[in-house]
């Protein structure tokens, strides 16, 4: 994964600023390519990105005239919005990790970010109650998650996916995940329409039991609705 890491200062001057560099060497060292975003400064670590950090002022050398000028800065620098941009179209991070920015970098970096957080509208985000106890409760429309592993045999996933089918179960979801630790062995993630209590779901899943080397029931919730933003 290719991780943007931003942050003020790009050199060991305070806790954040360890925190930053740290979680940086802790994501390579898991194989990520990280990218940083700061600004110059002359005890800057060495960086292939230093290209785009954004110039500092040495406060203690200008006038006040000038260190009156640059008072807006602080609050928002169109420099540092462009020079994020820049990186971002150049390295195509897929996770930005902001750490400190005010003052610096300031808010301004914060439009561009939001503006490439996505790229397709109707990206949608699922938030679900997790209770410890099944829940006695009724659904207008149930909707209900669990994931499987099948046996590495031919028409293992025709015949995990038959058990809906036949039942007239609506599989609205499917997606499979590596095993850890098990080369090129999966395990399936599927949401499907129906209640656990139902004679038909419950029939299903003991069926899909018997040809599954293991299945989690995660639970029955209410089919969310999709709100326009």
């Amino acid at each position: 994964m290719k991780i943007l890491q931003i942050n003020n200062c790009h050199y060991r001057r305070g806790g954040a600023d360890v925190v930053y560099l740290n979680t940086g060497k802790l994501l390579e060292e898991k194989g990520n390519e990280v990218i940083y975003y700061s600004q110059a400064s002359p005890f800057n670590l060495l960086d292939g990105s230093s290209t785009y950090f954004i110039d500092a002022i040495d406060f203690f050398k200008v006038s006040k005239l000038k260190k009156i000028l640059q008072i807006p800065r602080f609050f928002y620098s169109n420099e540092a919005a462009l020079k994020l941009q820049h990186l971002i179209n150049l390295e195509n991070p897929e996770v930005a990790h902001i750490h400190t920015y005010k003052g610096t970098l300031t808010p301004s970096i914060l439009k561009i970010l939001k503006k490439n957080i996505q790229n397709n509208s109707e990206n949608y985000t699922r938030f679900l109650v997790i209770a410890k106890r099944p829940q006695n409760l009724m659904y207008k429309t149930p909707k209900t998650s669990i994931c499987f592993e099948l046996k590495n045999i031919p028409g293992a996933l025709f015949k995990g996916l038959s058990v809906f089918a036949l039942r007239e179960i609506n599989l609205v979801k499917i997606e499979s995940r590596p095993i850890p630790h098990k080369p090129f062995e999966y395990r399936f993630y599927a949401d499907f329409l129906g209640d656990l209590k139902e004679e038909r779901v419950k029939n299903a899943l003991k069926n899909l039991a018997e040809i599954s080397l293991s299945i989690r029931i995660f639970g029955t919730y209410e089919k969310g609705e999709i709100y326009k933003s």
